[in-house]
């Protein structure tokens, strides 16, 4: 897990489970995320909240006032960026390097040439 503090808020993310990102790998190429960046997520808010909710939910906690770790369901999601249009986009994209940063250095293709140059 790994903390992220933004504006003021600080979150706690978790790496999703295999197929969950998997999906949302395919997801982000199919949008044209890796070429386009954030401007890509902007096109399709049906892709955008499949996104959230892969990327969000039991993976993404938010620290409420309390003290307490609370899950960045729809609702909570929804109530807590209202007027912060910034800092939702800022967590999305931090959820995103944090999951995909080993696949978006390129260290995979490098592991991948040496193994391949071994054999």
């Amino acid at each position: 897990m790994d903390e992220y503090s933004y504006d003021g808020h600080t979150y706690q993310l978790r790496k999703l489970g295999l197929a969950d990102a998997k999906e949302v790998l395919s997801k982000l190429q199919g949008i044209g995320f890796f070429d386009d960046g954030l401007e890509a997520l902007m096109k399709s808010t049906s892709e955008l909240d499949s996104l959230e909710r892969k990327l969000f939910g039991a993976n993404v906690q938010l620290l409420n006032e309390q003290g307490d770790w609370v899950p960045m369901g729809k609702a909570i999601t929804d109530a807590h960026f209202e007027g912060r249009l910034a800092g939702y986009f800022a967590l999305l994209l931090k959820a995103v390097t944090y999951n995909f940063e080993d696949f978006l250095s390129g260290g995979w293709a490098t592991d991948l040439g040496s193994e391949v140059s071994a054999e």
